[in-house]
């Protein structure tokens, strides 16, 4: 990549060099999940480095009517109300991508493509139980992470990975683990905003999953873990099965599904094919106008 690319106003002139709409996503690893939503629309999609340089981009469409579009992960910010709109900036109603796949009709097509076996649901039921769990285990932990987050204190409360949460084997969370997590989380957040973000995240569940509000690679991690389970119930050769695979296989899943889709996926999916025909409407007026 050269240093013009680099910039962000090497990104924003970045379209010129097309002649199909340009999407703007925040890593490589989000291609997948995004050609299928844009499956059957000619445009191209393109990692823009992480989610600051996605903001940046964001800033040129919505001060100059740049004609591309950028999609930005929800991350905490799903809490916090800071989220300007705009037609060609798109952020997500989840996370990130990967909290798009935790649905439990995908991870019971994967469980039983791999088993073998009829329609019946043999994960559905395990994903829902779980997703109980987490939101009853985690909920003040998610809490204290999203308080570091937003107040830019520097500091996690969550692990990076799912392992950090789970025993060795199963589906049991490590509560003593969880509690050593709690009490240094708690370290540089004030009580006042230790209850301020644990509301935030309450309301939150009131009306969605915490899965949904949870890290995209720990939640993908959990449902990484529960397929493993499942199928290893079923089989004595258990497959190997690594994130990006199970990514690419839930993502096939979840957009080839129709009727099954959420309110989130429906929307994720009409705004931005939406978006793209805008931008490439936009361009062809000319860009500056």
């Amino acid at each position: 990549m050269s240093e013009f690319n680099r910039t962000t106003p090497g990104q924003a002139a970045k379209f010129l060099f097309f002649a199909k709409p340009l999407v703007w996503v925040e890593g490589s690893q989000d291609l997948p999940f995004y050609h299928a939503i844009l499956e059957g629309i000619d445009c191209r999609v393109e990692p823009a480095g992480g989610r600051h340089q996605c903001e940046r981009l964001a800033k040129v469409v919505l001060e100059d009517d740049a004609p591309f579009v950028v999609v930005i992960d929800g991350d905490y910010e799903l809490i916090a109300g800071r989220r300007k709109k705009a037609t060609r900036v798109i952020r997500l109603r989840r996370y990130s991508a990967e909290n798009y796949l935790c649905e439990a009709f995908a991870i019971d097509s994967v469980c039983r493509n791999y088993l073998g076996r009829g329609p019946d649901e043999v994960g559905c039921e395990s994903f829902r139980a779980f997703s109980e769990l987490v939101q009853k285990k985690l909920l003040t932990l998610v809490s204290l992470d999203a308080g570091h987050v937003l107040a830019q204190t520097g500091k996690r409360a969550l692990p990076e990975a799912a392992e950090g949460l789970l025993e060795a084997k199963g589906l049991a969370l490590r509560k003593k683990r969880i509690g050593e997590l709690l009490a240094r989380g708690r370290v540089g957040l004030s009580l006042r905003n230790r209850q301020q973000y644990r509301l935030a995240v309450t309301r939150f569940c009131k009306r969605r999953r915490l899965l949904e509000l949870i890290p995209g690679k720990v939640a993908l991690g959990f449902v990484r873990r529960l397929i493993w389970v499942t199928i290893s119930k079923g089989r004595r050769r258990l497959p190997s099965l690594d994130n990006e695979g199970l990514r690419l296989l839930l993502v096939r899943e979840v957009w080839s599904s129709g009727s099954k889709l959420s309110p989130d996926h429906k929307t994720l999916k009409q705004t931005l094919r939406f978006a793209v025909k805008e931008a490439a409407a936009r361009r062809a007026k000319g860009w500056p106008s």
